[in-house]
């Protein structure tokens, strides 16, 4: 009953009242007590949920910035207060020193930052400034550990500028900029072509100072993708299934003979091991999914580091990865298998090989190669047929051995040169090369008889893998390209494995390694062992007339002509059979340099660097040099007031012999202030050396300058690893008729 019925209520039994005693001429009744007043309630009101902040919405995407190419990039999560941390790496595994031969150089920035004070735009996008970017190490110093060089760098794509831009999902791409869509495009766009989605389908950042472009990926989402984006020859797809409700798959690959299976499972598995530290139950886990109840034997995992390759431990879109290999089976069913194993994000990623004993395709290092061409990329399932790894260029019919270079006018094919590797118990093969078993190093050489190249065109989506950062893949005609582009600057020609189809196309192809019998050097039409021999039969020839005519050193200055031999007198003040020749690969290109000594010491040597015989290097008066391991030379030279040591190493792209360290001391006195040591500036410019000898044919003087003092700890830990090798007994130059 409502307050205002009561009322009227009262009124009316007081009315009644009233009445009743005016009727009966009795006194008053007593007032009624006064009623309590009653509380009123606002109705329940529900606050709304507040829209989440730009950084709250970025934190559910994890940043990526690379060019796709290379072993480099930038990744980066943000954190819902706008903080962020990140890291940055590269690797040159063909950038080696003293102490770093075994895995080159990286380049590495771990770094910790804010974003602040962001703010919408008309067009939707976010303007926010860097307001703190701080790096665990300080950038361009290094270090070197465990066989390899780190270089600390700084943040590429951050460093550059204090103010970033977000695009959120569901901009228009038209709308962005065409430096951001350009570099996203090679990478979160690859294999889209012309059919970019008008709508971007995640977060961005663009750097508008560098002009650098971030791509990201769900960490919400289900629809991350494990893909080889190089198919290999001769597989068709068996089974690829999807479950929609926890976004799991499984895809299978095998050819006809069933010799090669490849899978490709993802699975919804959070409780999995952890990958980090019970990385053992993490691959047992993994092992079990894929081989089911095989009987599994020989099972190996790498996991941080590998030696195999640093490369196969990194998977591009996030890293590391497990590196599994086992064995199933026994007898005539034997398979061997190997995978690449991953958590994230509560799913279990698993990618692996089983091939049988009989197969020969996928045998030894090649299937390690093709594990390194994984991505993880966030693609709607309706992309799902990027999961298969079935190739589209057809079966392969033959498997060849040969160098290669690039076809002249055509970037889209090899022109090689067949090759065979003859072994000391081959005694046909040695004798159609005509040579002995032992002139083989190694048991082994590499022949490719008369030089007879032929064309071999490449299919658009050929993968072709090369020794490049651990390993890297081309498998799209704009990377074969950029390979080419490569191997024309170089001048190398690298010996391949060529997987040829019926048309013979090249449908794979990956660089063989056989150490320093793995390339030779091209002058533009194909160069052989012979050309050099006939390169250094010509500076032979010089030796021996200066030696036999007896030129004064003015006669051999007229004629251009210089040796370290003539310091000791020679031609005219030596004995004949002072002075030898030897041949030896120092630098491991397949090619060996040409050593002139002086009873027995090294003086001169000479290298061949695809056009010419190259003045390498010329050991002083009153020195020493001894020849090392991996292509160094270490040179003592002194008297009794001062003495350097120098650390040589040739370059097999100029020929010459380019300083790395030196120590200066005098030898009288064990005073540590008399001790200096330098590195020179040519160390870590290799690259920039090559590229100015290979346009204007000049060495720049700063590759023969002293750099940044070091200290002697520094030079001493690197002289240390310096191994001398034994060279062969010299001929004498007297004896001197030709070269074989």
């Amino acid at each position: 009953m409502n307050t205002a019925l009561r009322r009227i209520l009262a009124i009316l039994l007081a009315l009644v009242l009233a009445l009743s005693l005016a009727a009966c001429g009795g006194s008053r009744a007593p007032e009624p007590e006064p009623e309590a007043p009653q509380e009123t309630r606002a109705p329940e009101v529900i606050p709304e949920e507040p829209e989440p902040s730009v950084f709250e919405t970025l934190a559910d995407w994890s940043f990526v910035f690379s060019s796709g190419a290379g072993g480099w990039d930038t990744w980066l999560n943000i954190e819902p207060d706008g903080s962020f941390y990140g890291v940055f790496h590269d690797s040159d595994m063909g950038s080696t020193g003293p102490g770093y031969s075994e895995k080159g150089t990286l380049y590495l920035c771990k770094f910790t930052g804010a974003f602040s004070d962001p703010k919408e735009l008309p067009d939707g996008s976010w303007e926010a400034k860097i307001s703190s970017l701080e790096y665990s190490e300080e950038p361009d110093t290094e270090v070197i550990e465990k066989g390899q060089r780190i270089i600390y760098s700084s943040a590429y794509g951050l460093e550059d500028t204090d103010t970033v831009y977000f695009y959120l999902p569901g901009m228009k791409t038209a709308d962005l900029p065409e430096s951001y869509m350009e570099w996203i495009s090679m990478t979160a766009f690859y294999g889209y072509g012309e059919d970019i989605p008008e709508e971007l389908p995640f977060a961005g950042i663009f750097n508008p100072v560098g002009e650098y472009g971030f791509s990201s990926r769900s960490m919400l989402s289900t629809d991350i993708l494990l893909t080889n984006d190089a198919g290999f020859p001769g597989l068709k797809n068996k089974t690829l299934d999807y479950n929609e409700e926890d976004g799991s798959y499984l895809c299978v690959d095998m050819d006809d003979a069933g010799l090669i299976e490849i899978t490709n499972l993802c699975v919804y598995a959070p409780d999995d091991p952890d990958i980090t530290e019970e990385t053992g139950a993490f691959v047992d886990a993994c092992v079990a999914r894929v081989s089911g109840d095989l009987n599994v034997s020989n099972l190996a995992y790498w996991y941080g580091e590998c030696s195999a390759s640093e490369k196969l431990l990194n998977i591009d879109g996030y890293e590391p990865s497990v590196l599994a290999t086992w064995t199933t089976g026994a007898n005539e069913g034997t398979r061997f298998c190997s995978a690449r194993m991953i958590h994230m994000d509560r799913f279990t990623y698993v990618y692996s090989i089983s091939r049988s004993q009989y197969d020969e395709l996928l045998e030894g290092d090649v299937g390690l190669m093709y594990l390194s061409s994984l991505t993880l990329a966030q693609l709607p399932w309706t992309e799902k047929d990027a999961l298969s790894s079935a190739g589209q260029n057809g079966d392969v019919v033959s498997v060849i051995l040969a160098y290669c270079q690039p076809a002249e006018g055509d970037e889209t094919a090899f022109f090689a040169d067949q090759a065979e590797i003859v072994h000391d118990y081959d005694e046909a093969a040695l004798q159609e090369y005509e040579v002995t078993a032992e002139e083989l190093k190694d048991g082994y050489g590499i022949f490719s008889g008369e030089v007879s190249f032929l064309t071999y065109p490449i299919p658009d989506s050929a993968p072709i893998y090369m020794l490049e950062n651990g390993c890297t893949a081309y498998n799209h005609q704009y990377w074969h390209e950029e390979l080419m582009t490569k191997l024309s600057a170089s001048g190398k020609m690298p010996l391949m494995w060529l997987y040829l189809n019926d048309n013979a196309e090249v449908v794979f192809a990956y660089e063989a390694y056989f150490g320093d019998k793995s390339y030779m050097l091209n002058a533009g039409g194909g160069v052989s062992y012979d050309d050099a021999m006939a390169a250094y039969t010509q500076v032979l020839n010089k030796y021996l007339e200066a030696q036999t005519q007896g030129y004064s050193e003015e006669e051999l200055d007229d004629m251009g002509f210089w040796s370290e031999l003539m310091q000791s007198g020679w031609p005219t003040g030596t004995a004949d059979d002072a002075v030898g020749y030897t041949l030896y690969d120092i630098d491991g290109n397949g090619i060996p340099e040409l050593i002139i000594s002086l009873y027995g010491y090294v003086k001169d040597i000479y290298s061949y660097n695809g056009i010419e015989a190259v003045y390498s290097y010329g050991c002083p008066y009153r020195g020493d040099v001894y020849i090392c391991e991996e292509g160094y030379l270490h040179e003592i030279w002194g008297t009794m007031s001062s003495a350097q040591e120098t650390i040589y190493r040739i370059n097999d792209v100029t020929g010459h012999a380019f300083p790395m360290y030196e120590k200066t001391y005098t030898p009288t006195t064990d005073e540590p202030e008399n001790v200096q040591c330098y590195v020179f500036t040519g160390v870590g410019s290799m690259e920039e050396i090559e590229n100015i000898y290979l346009t204007s044919g000049d060495i720049p003087v700063w590759a023969w300058e002293w750099g940044n003092e070091i200290t002697g700890e520094e030079y001493e830990e690197t002289a240390s690893i310096l191994k001398e090798v034994e060279l062969p007994e010299p001929e004498l130059l007297a004896d001197f008729t030709g070269l074989q």
